[in-house]
């Protein structure tokens, strides 16, 4: 396949891997660094479902040729990814890191509807760090970018993280405000999967708050969604939905036997997450109904399966559940041994999901000082410069001012007779006036102040220059010319220009290099 999109390759979504492949291997051949960075983008995201660790690899090559080629886009695209692997692999920190990193790469492009994407994403992983102020904050601003690139896709996203974030806190009727809000933009885009998502979190949340007639719309809405084409999982979950309608007007038989077909759907679909959340509801409607055997045995069935796969959180509700039908039987021993269980698991459980989460917080608060930190060393940095070029001004002002005054003087002091001491003296004295009249000491303390460390890192370098040529390199390193410099020091242009010269000379620099630009570098 040739490349012919002045776009670049992101364009050629719908190409095979073995196609991308072949993208690779030509844009290596050419050693164009784009391109390269493009290809291995290609591909690892093509394989990070079926390949994590080979896509993460070639996120992290992907990620190095943008680097070399400053393709801001790749670079953001590279951070997500890779900020998406981190938060999987359970380091929510390192996830913040790249993600703050990719708004940072695509706010140099003029794209902002991937900036805001970013955005949407570090509120989602500060979500899940715990930190539910700075995720509405992000969210809130990813919103607003989102409305005004006229993106309602991601407005739909960010909404619906507002929703999620208002109901993490308690916020039911807030939640409520922001699903409905996220719906109609859903709807816009003829997204069926987030339209469907956000009725059923609004199914959800007017089931919370035991609101029949709401709950029963949304979700009557969000069947019909579905009779032209349902989306994949969501038949059991809205089943589920049906249930919880259902029992909250009464009819606890209909319920059952809308939580049955889901679980039906689940097991088919080897959901084991979804079957697992849908236990709790069943059995309660089974106790509320009058068969607490069947709800018993439900819930010892969810009591295995957690215990054999490591669901600690979803163990909780369920043993919870299965003490208090053993209580209401008379079962009192079991009962208590049940509770038992439980209270070590929420100890342990609660107690390693604290941990985690500080030390997921304390690597981000770590960097985050360490940023703050660069900031104010940066913002200093920058007073000091902006404090040396003032005075470095105002020293140029005054030895003009100063060789003005010299020459009116040199004039008058022809007037008077030459045989006369004092025209000798004058003499003398207005020759070295400008000169005399710099405080070195102090210009080279306020420049190692705003440039620490380029005096050092300049005769380390060269340990041939002599204290002068420093002087003058510090000069050229402000970007003075060679007509002010000769004012500083009494000098003529011409013998600054072969100071220059020589100084060019005793660091061996090339011709085509400027000196005011290597040793901005230093």
């Amino acid at each position: 396949m040739s490349y012919t999109n002045r776009k670049g390759w992101f364009n050629l979504t719908d190409i095979s891997l073995d196609e991308r492949r072949a993208l690779l291997q030509k844009a290596l051949s050419e050693g164009n660094d784009s391109r390269i960075a493009e290809a291995y983008f290609l591909i690892g995201s093509e394989i990070e479902g079926e390949s994590p660790e080979e896509a993460l690899r070639c996120l992290r090559d992907s990620h190095q040729y943008a680097q070399k080629a400053n393709y801001f886009r790749v670079l953001g695209l590279c951070s997500l990814n890779i900020s998406q692997f981190a938060v999987d692999s359970g380091d929510i920190g390192e996830g913040i890191e790249m993600a703050r990193e990719a708004i940072r790469h695509f706010s140099q492009t003029d794209d902002r509807y991937f900036e805001a994407g970013a955005i949407y994403q570090m509120g989602r992983f500060y979500q899940l760090a715990g930190d539910l102020s700075r995720a509405v904050e992000l969210y809130q601003k990813s919103a607003i970018m989102f409305e005004k690139s006229d993106e309602p896709e991601g407005a739909a996203w960010s909404l619906t993280g507002l929703g999620i974030a208002a109901h993490d806190i308690g916020d039911t009727e807030g939640a409520i405000q922001y699903f409905e809000s996220a719906l109609p933009l859903a709807l816009r885009m003829h997204d069926k999967s987030a339209a469907e998502n956000t009725l059923h979190d609004l199914t959800s949340a007017f089931i919370e708050l035991k609101n029949y007639d709401r709950a029963a719309r949304y979700l009557e809405q969000a069947e019909k969604l579905a009779e032209d084409e349902t989306y994949l999982g969501k038949d059991g979950f809205r089943l589920q939905l049906r249930g919880g309608v259902l029992r909250l007007r009464g009819d606890l038989q209909g319920a059952i036997n809308a939580y049955v077909d889901a679980q039906k759907v689940f097991k088919s679909k080897n959901s084991v997450g979804e079957w697992m959340e849908l236990i709790p509801e069943l059995s309660t409607a089974y106790i509320e109904i009058g068969l607490p055997n069947e709800a018993e045995q439900l819930l010892e069935e969810g009591r295995h399966i957690c215990n054999e796969l490591d669901r600690r959180r979803q163990l909780v509700r369920i043993l919870d559940l299965l003490s208090m039908v053993q209580r209401d039987r008379g079962e009192v021993e079991k009962a208590y041994l049940t509770i038992k269980e439980m209270i070590e698991l929420r100890t342990t459980f609660f107690t390693e999901d604290y941990k985690s989460k500080t030390a997921s917080m304390q690597r981000l608060l770590a960097s985050e000082r360490q940023r703050e930190e660069i900031r104010v060393y940066q913002l200093r940095g920058e007073h000091l410069e902006r404090e040396l070029s003032n005075n470095t001004l105002a020293l140029l002002a005054q030895t003009e001012l100063l060789s003005d005054l010299r020459s009116d003087l040199l004039q008058i002091a022809k007037k008077i007779p030459p045989t006369e001491p004092a025209a000798r003296e004058l003499r003398e004295r207005v020759k070295n006036l400008p000169c005399q009249s710099i405080d070195w000491e102090k210009f080279d303390t306020q420049f190692k102040a705003a440039h620490p460390d380029f005096v050092r890192n300049l005769t380390e370098k060269h340990p041939n220059l002599t204290a002068g040529d420093v002087r003058i390199c510090s000069l050229v390193r402000m970007n003075l010319t060679s007509e002010e410099i000769a004012r500083l020091f009494c000098l003529s242009e011409r013998s600054v220009e072969t100071h220059r010269f020589r100084i060019r000379k005793k660091i061996n620099l090339p011709r085509e290099m400027d000196l005011m630009i290597y040793l901005a570098k230093i």
